[in-house]
């Protein structure tokens, strides 16, 4: 029986993702969904542009709609690239094809917690406005 280590780069920084049978079948699922959520990604970003007809006379209403449009539409792109460098990583053994992806997915993770925090901070400012001027909200609010 052969030491398979022998063979390995003795960096301690090396990482290695086995591509048997169930490493392979692990890619193809994360390709799948990434794809399938990076598809609804773009579908919902469609629509919100699409909602513009909705807003057409309200001139404030049509950037924020472009943008979460557009941002969403972008999410989406970069989940179906992640998905695309998977299928090809797993299926042709390429590391940087690999590498690219785990960076993909690092991107729409990040961007995603950020509009997670942002929304979270809004809730919190809404609903410290509310308690802290009460039955007197009311009388701000047209």
């Amino acid at each position: 029986m052969t030491d398979h280590n022998e063979t390995l780069p003795q960096d301690e920084n090396y990482l290695l993702f086995p591509l048997d049978p169930r490493g392979l079948e692990i890619l193809t699922k994360l390709a799948r969904w990434s794809n399938f959520v990076g598809v609804i990604n773009i579908i919902a970003g469609i629509f919100q542009i699409l909602a513009i007809f909705i807003y057409y006379d309200r001139v404030l209403l049509i950037i924020p709609t472009l943008s979460i449009g557009g941002f969403l539409i972008y999410l989406g792109t970069r989940l179906t690239s992640t998905a695309a460098h998977l299928r090809y990583g797993a299926h042709h053994k390429d590391s940087q094809s690999f590498l690219a992806a785990l960076d993909l997915l690092r991107t729409y993770i990040f961007l995603t917690g950020i509009v997670y925090l942002f929304t979270l901070l809004m809730i919190i400012g809404i609903l410290l406005f509310t308690l802290l001027l009460g039955a007197a909200a009311s009388e701000f609010i047209i």
